[in-house]
């Protein structure tokens, strides 16, 4: 069962679960930053997220858990819809099975393969407008597909992601696109997935970046302009050069150029 209460059911050839208190530890977790990204949502008058977006083999549990988690303060469900993607047919057979057993959800499930899986998604969130959107998803050994990573950064409707990773290779490589995309890391835990070896789990929060002005001031020479060149070539940046609007022309200040 999932640690709220909903029993599901998964063959040994997609059974993934190997250190059960640790599994534990993350679902609790990720409720804790759900109900964060929820408070978050309302103080900023955009509302709850009302679509999750689960991927990865963990799709049984992740969709039940966490479509089923409650709004605290009215205990309404959190999420209006749930939508689950898998390319793995193993894993989306469980699925299918499990969400029968609970269709009080609203879950879409779709198997597809990797490089399908952009347009499935497309097709389906463009019938919920611009509802916010939050991703829990598990990166696996080789990491997200980068077409599928390129959407997900891409679509300004995803506002949350909670990335679970077990190998530290792709999750570098997945932050990497993620933070270059446009979002930063909020929280980040890790945690003893095989005690006494060097392997371990972890989960990351992924939130959009709001959009920021940075005005450098200090007296010349103190390298403002090399700070604002290094922070355009790392981060997407529109850089506004004072001095190349109101250029200085000969001996001219600047207040005497209009």
């Amino acid at each position: 069962t999932t640690p709220n209460g909903l029993s599901y059911q998964i063959g040994p050839d997609t059974f993934s679960e190997v250190n059960h208190q640790v599994e534990l530890q993350q679902f609790q977790q990720k409720q804790t930053w759900l109900q964060q990204q929820q408070q978050q949502e309302l103080s900023s008058n955009n509302g709850p997220p009302s679509i999750l977006l689960c991927t990865g083999r963990d799709i049984s549990s992740l969709a039940l858990g966490f479509g089923s988690t409650r709004d605290t303060a009215n205990d309404n469900p959190l999420f209006h819809h749930v939508i689950a993607m898998q390319h793995c047919p193993l894993v989306h057979r469980d699925a299918l099975m499990n969400f029968a057993r609970h269709d009080h959800l609203s879950i879409a499930v779709f198997h597809r393969d990797k490089t399908n899986m952009v347009k499935t998604l497309s097709g389906e969130l463009a019938k919920y407008d611009d509802r916010p959107i939050v991703g829990i998803m598990t990166g696996g050994r080789k990491g997200l597909d980068p077409a599928y990573l390129e959407y997900l950064v891409g679509n300004q409707n995803i506002r949350c992601i909670i990335y679970n990773s077990c190998s530290t290779k792709s999750l570098l490589r997945d932050m990497n696109g993620f933070v270059h995309g446009g979002f930063c890391i909020d929280d980040f835990w890790s945690y003893d997935l095989f005690p006494n070896t060097s392997y371990t789990a972890s989960l990351t929060k992924l939130r959009r970046r709001p959009r920021t002005l940075v005005i450098p001031v200090g007296p010349a020479g103190v390298g403002k302009s090399t700070m604002s060149q290094i922070l355009v070539q790392q981060m997407p940046a529109l850089w506004w050069q004072r001095d190349a609007v109101f250029c200085r022309f000969r001996d001219a200040g600047m207040g005497l150029n209009k």
